[in-house]
């Protein structure tokens, strides 16, 4: 079956239905609902025309507070297990991992989760070294003034 681009009207509808009304319709309903229409719409597909939509616009937001999390003094870091039931080449036991960085006390908290398939410390280094790339720049910056 062809697949076709979803409309700004369907969208809304779904993304509407799950998060903004009073109702809070899940996914699952609205397909029952769908369905009992006539109009066969699986879970899968409205959750991926969601996240399509919404992915672009949330990466530019996570990457600008990731950019302000590592210009404050203090920063926590920390890791929980998760378990992922369907991830391409992976066992439903498999342990993943769900980095949580937060600020401190200074301004206005910020919290940012990073999904990772291991615990190796590579993963907050990586979160980290932007910090030290941002540190260059801004000391080159202030010896040009």
């Amino acid at each position: 079956m062809a697949q076709r681009i979803p409309g700004n009207n369907e969208v809304t509808f779904h993304g509407s239905g799950n998060y903004a009304s009073d109702e809070q319709k899940e996914i699952a309903r609205q397909e029952k609902q769908l369905s009992r229409l006539g109009i066969e719409l699986s879970r899968q597909t409205m959750a991926n025309w969601l996240l399509n939509v919404a992915d672009p616009w949330l990466n530019i937001i996570y990457d600008r507070m990731h950019e302000q999390i590592l210009m404050r003094d203090i920063l926590h870091a920390d890791e929980t297990t998760v378990q992922v039931l369907k991830e391409s080449g992976r066992n439903a036991e498999t342990k993943s991992y769900m980095w949580l960085y937060r600020t401190g006390r200074e301004g206005a908290p910020i919290i940012l989760y990073e999904y990772q398939t291991t615990r190796a410390s590579k993963h907050p280094d990586k979160f980290l070294l932007v910090s030290m790339a941002i540190c260059k720049q801004m000391a080159i910056m202030a010896m040009a003034n």
